[in-house]
């Protein structure tokens, strides 16, 4: 039951979060600080052994973070697709950097299998990309964030 629950609120946070254009950071806890917001993101489709790769990269408003996602070879499939992330599960991933320590999904839930904890979708031919979790603790598991919202994507020319 608490798992529902705690999808049902991570699809109303995202719904809340995409209109203000930013990715919202927030403390894995009953009070849910926000640590901060990723309007932006340097983002890039590269290429490896004849498969295409997608990454994100951006920085908090208030400096307090950094974002990283990535969708690696072999599972990007373009910007209509949508992107299960999975806890323990590297080839879809995201990480933030804040005061030192790294949180994602990539970390497993010991002694059970990978976990559905979020989801990457982009929107308008890939300008813009939304990501929310509610699973993204520290490698420790002392913490964790959950994340949710839309950022714009610049990409290089």
């Amino acid at each position: 039951m608490r798992r529902a629950l705690t999808i049902a609120g991570l699809a109303l946070l995202i719904g809340a979060a995409s209109a203000q254009a930013s990715v919202k950071v927030y403390e894995d806890s009953e009070a849910a600080t926000l640590l901060g917001s990723v309007p932006k993101a340097k983002c890039k489709i590269g290429k490896e052994n004849g498969d295409k790769y997608f990454t994100a990269a951006g920085a908090s408003t208030n400096g307090a973070l950094r974002l990283h996602v990535s969708i690696n070879p072999g599972f990007w499939g373009g910007f209509h697709d949508q992107y299960s992330l999975y806890s323990g599960v590297t080839d879809l991933n995201f990480h933030v950097l804040y005061q030192g320590d790294d949180y994602s999904n990539v970390f497993p839930i010991p002694n059970t299998p990978p976990l559905r904890v979020g989801e990457i979708r982009f929107f308008d031919g890939g300008a813009k990309m939304a990501v929310g979790s509610y699973y993204g603790p520290r490698s420790d598991f002392m913490g964790g964030v959950k994340l949710a919202g839309k950022l714009l994507c610049h990409y290089p020319h």
